[in-house]
């Protein structure tokens, strides 16, 4: 029994057995959860007694429900909560993983078979190009856009056309979409290069040149979190005042009817665009049989992360005027400015 003075009257209130072993071991400290909750019990138990009605009202199974709500609004640091870390997400609710042996690595025939069928798989992505081109701020005199994972160049040829006073630097890690972007922008001359890179790498991150706008479209999800909020405190850096980081990339539902969701959008999506460009299901029935959906075939390669979340990483990176500007089958468009 644990006794409680309230005013001038005690009162008893039986231990769990937890509680009692704990108190004779003497394995309380002033560290461990069990002092916690035994302080936080104290807590409730007194302002039970001190509140009439709730003396013989209150039930022990709601000072257990407040109890437990109490130690982990006290156990959450301020700036954690409002900015949380990459490495505190790993609680939030995540797509089923396939055992990584089983799961695909993103290689050279991982990027012919994009090329082939990128305009069925991404939805709407003519739509998703315009809105990309369409943010980004227009300047009469020359300026440099970083593209991070450019593929066969498509984003990159609607820039350049868009604005002819643009310089566009393609990075890309696979060396036969890099071919295709070459090839197909041939016609631009000096205005577009290359480099083959890797994404999650930092040697490419110091530019001998200022940047105005830096794009990335379904790449960064292959990074996790604290890969991501590395890679934006970085871009950050490279950008120059007024300038503007654009990403558009899948992301993680947070909750599992939101996987589900997005998992049909996307499937109907790509079933639309086969029927409309060639008037048959072929092309959606080869992304059912290549298991291209991430949110019904998850693999170890595919890491996104909550919107939410990044949007908050972005303004830990220090961008400012940061939006979600489309978003459709667990897609989204989304970015910030450099002030």
């Amino acid at each position: 029994m644990r006794f409680v003075k309230s005013g001038q009257t005690e009162h008893a209130f039986e231990e769990s057995p937890r509680e009692v072993e704990n108190r004779e071991s003497g394995r309380l400290s002033s560290n461990s959860t069990d002092c916690k909750m035994g302080m936080v019990d104290d807590l409730f138990t007194l302002a039970a007694c001190r509140l009439p009605y709730h003396r013989q009202k209150i039930k022990r199974k709601n000072i257990c429900r407040l109890r437990l709500r109490f130690i982990l609004l006290a156990s959450l640091p301020c700036w954690n909560y409002l900015w949380p870390q990459p490495n505190q997400l790993q609680g939030k609710t995540r797509m089923p993983q396939k055992n990584s042996d089983s799961g695909r690595a993103w290689d050279e025939q991982s990027s012919q078979t994009f090329i082939d069928y990128g305009n069925y798989f991404v939805p709407e992505r003519e739509v998703q190009m315009q809105t990309l081109v369409a943010l980004i701020p227009p300047r009469t005199q020359t300026f440099h856009v970083l593209e991070l994972c450019c593929g066969e160049g498509l984003l990159a040829e609607a820039v350049l056309q868009r604005f002819t006073t643009s310089i566009v630097h393609g990075f890309e890690g696979s060396r036969e979409m890099l071919n295709k972007a070459q090839s197909r922008l041939a016609r631009f001359g000096e205005r577009f290069d290359t480099a083959l890179f890797d994404l999650a790498s930092s040697d490419w991150r110091k530019l001998s040149h200022p940047v105005h706008v830096v794009l990335s479209s379904l790449a960064i999800h292959h990074l996790d979190g604290n890969q991501k909020l590395r890679l934006y405190c970085d871009i950050f850096e490279l950008l120059e005042s007024d300038g503007v980081f654009l990403i558009a990339d899948v992301v993680q539902p947070a909750h599992a009817l939101g996987v589900a969701v997005a998992a049909e959008a996307w499937d109907e999506a790509t079933r639309q665009r086969a029927l409309y460009l060639d008037g048959d299901l072929r092309a959606f029935e080869y992304f059912q049989r290549s298991e291209w959906n991430m949110y019904r075939h998850p693999d170890a390669i595919d890491k996104p992360s909550g919107l939410f979340e990044q949007l908050q990483w972005l303004a830990q990176a220090g961008f400012v005027d940061i939006d979600v500007y489309w978003m459709k089958a667990g897609h989204a468009i989304f970015g910030g400015r450099k002030a």
